[in-house]
């Protein structure tokens, strides 16, 4: 197996290094590791987010870490807001993402305000989405609690909802 530094893919060579992500468009920072919630809202700030954060989290990850992220956001100075919405496959689609525009409209959400995606890869899917189909696109901060949120929505430079007939279909 080559080494990583051989090839083309990002790497960290250390724990808590940035690993930069470079596609066509853009680039974004991947941070692995751990202890980061803590570092959560310093890094945003640094990243150059200034305006609210929005939380999409779901019913089963929200209750063991929504207040913590919302208070470490507070203290960087965030005005903070939260949608839970139902753990599971089913949330993933074109209902509840109108159901999050809704809510975003309701809070007046700005182009300068970013999205929290906390939780697995159907939050990491479904809040990409919006995220990149809202205002032409808000800023996204991937907070991923699970493996697939990790390596797929969080950093696959993809994310899409479900159609009635096919997973993954739009987006």
């Amino acid at each position: 197996m080559p080494d990583a530094r051989e090839s083309d893919a990002p790497y960290c060579e250390q724990q808590g290094a940035a690993c930069v992500v470079t596609t066509a468009t853009e680039s974004y920072p991947v941070f692995v590791g751990w202890g980061f919630l803590d570092q959560l809202g310093r890094r945003m700030r640094n990243a150059g987010l200034q305006g609210r954060a929005h939380i999409v989290s779901d019913d089963r990850v929200f209750p063991l870490y929504g207040d913590r992220v919302k208070k470490i956001l507070e203290e960087a100075g965030f005005a903070v807001d939260s949608m839970v919405v139902p753990q599971g496959e089913r949330s993933k689609s074109i209902e509840t993402a109108v159901s999050i525009y809704d809510w975003l409209v309701d809070r007046r959400a700005e182009r300068g305000d970013g999205i929290v995606a906390l939780g697995g890869g159907v939050v990491g899917d479904l809040a990409g989405f919006v995220a990149s189909t809202f205002l032409r696109g808000l800023p996204l901060v991937q907070i991923p609690t699970s493996l697939v949120g990790m390596v797929d929505s969080a950093i696959g430079g993809k994310v899409g909802i479900n159609h009635t007939e096919a997973k993954n279909l739009i987006g």
